[in-house]
């Protein structure tokens, strides 16, 4: 088989991995249901993933180059370090309400890696490019903060890494409460809605930046 086929099958297994373990998740999915929904053998599959968690790392890797692309997408050009955060954060909501699934996958990944659910090893073929590709947004974030402290935007002396840990807390606090996607201002545990949440969220991220 020559490359161009050989990734078009890759491609072809991951996206039907992924309806699969968006719907059951990864403890309660097996091989045998990602063969049935994909119409290949399961020697096939794992001629290609050995193993079930490194085609979930497959699944979690192309989220997050979903993740990137939305981020990429997002116009910095001209910015200052406290309006590029700002950018970056509304792009980060963008994602978890156009891509739900995908972000959800992602928090799924860290939570599996924190309780010691699985057993990925550096072996696998997508582990290091997940470790890689996870560390881009972050990067990312701590040098515009950085940067934002240089140009006097960003008031807050804290440092950088603390600074970025708080925002992304603050955004996967709101998202994980918002609701359902047919009704994106509802609460969960609230009987109220709250309309102005996606600015408020930035909002509270602006503050924590300007506050010494």
């Amino acid at each position: 088989m020559n490359d161009t086929l050989k990734e078009q099958q890759l491609t072809y297994i991951i996206t039907k991995a992924e309806e699969v373990f968006f719907m059951k998740g990864f403890t309660h999915t097996n091989i045998s249901d990602i063969s049935k929904v994909a119409k290949r053998s399961r020697t096939t599959i794992y001629s290609y993933f050995e193993t079930k968690e490194n085609l979930y790392l497959a699944v979690i890797y192309h989220s997050f180059l979903k993740f990137i692309t939305v981020l990429e997408r997002v116009n910095v050009e001209g910015k200052n370090g406290l309006e590029k955060i700002l950018a970056y954060s509304k792009g980060y909501l963008d994602f978890c309400q156009q891509c739900p699934k995908h972000h959800q996958i992602i928090l799924d990944y860290y939570t599996l890696i924190k309780t010691n659910q699985w057993r990925a090893t550096n072996q696998m073929t997508y582990a290091g490019k997940v470790r890689k590709i996870a560390l881009r947004p972050l990067k990312v974030m701590i040098t515009e903060i950085t940067n934002g402290q240089q140009d006097h935007s960003i008031t807050s002396e804290l440092p950088p890494a603390t600074l970025f840990i708080n925002i992304w807390a603050q955004l996967i606090g709101i998202t994980h409460l918002s609701q359902n996607l047919k009704n994106p201002n509802s609460f969960i545990l609230l009987d109220i809605e709250l309309k102005d949440w996606r600015q408020n969220t930035l909002n509270i991220i602006q503050n924590l930046l300007t506050t010494k």
